[in-house]
């Protein structure tokens, strides 16, 4: 196979160009994952992230939305292998970045459904008070 003269990228595909404005994502060739020699658009730890959204959504149809505590609970390891590797320089690899990827990418989304669900509450909790105040609410006295 001939060799890429140096210092000249491929161009980007849209899918690539997406992931990279989504993520914010390094795209350094040691942390990523490479399938048939074609480097992923995004890190091993974006990858993860990413996976872990699809694995957030399925939890959240096909079973339930996780405690709060378990939310930050699975947010931990991905913040720690972060600051060991920045702080402490314990290498980490990619297996490991894409498994706290995954397991931080699903916390994210049930993180993202309990904001959704006290907005809800009290933007209804509001119209109520609202309603109630303006005499709007019918009276359930008997």
């Amino acid at each position: 196979m001939p060799e890429k003269p140096v210092g000249i990228k491929p161009p980007e595909s849209t899918l690539d160009k997406a992931f990279r404005m989504l993520f914010w994502c390094h795209r350094r060739p040691e942390r990523s994952f490479f399938f048939r020699g074609r480097q992923f658009p995004i890190c091993a730890r974006c990858t993860g992230i990413f996976a872990g959204y699809f694995a957030g959504i399925a939890l959240l149809i096909f079973w339930q939305r996780l405690p709060l505590w378990a939310v930050f609970l699975c947010m931990l390891p991905m913040i720690a292998d972060g600051l060991l590797q920045n702080i402490w320089r314990v290498m980490s690899n990619n297996p490991r970045r894409f498994v706290t990827g995954v397991i931080f990418g699903t916390a994210f989304i049930h993180a993202i459904a309990w904001l959704l669900r006290g907005i809800l509450w009290l933007a209804f909790k509001t119209v109520l008070g609202v309603m109630q105040w303006l005499d709007l609410m019918p009276s359930f006295r008997y």
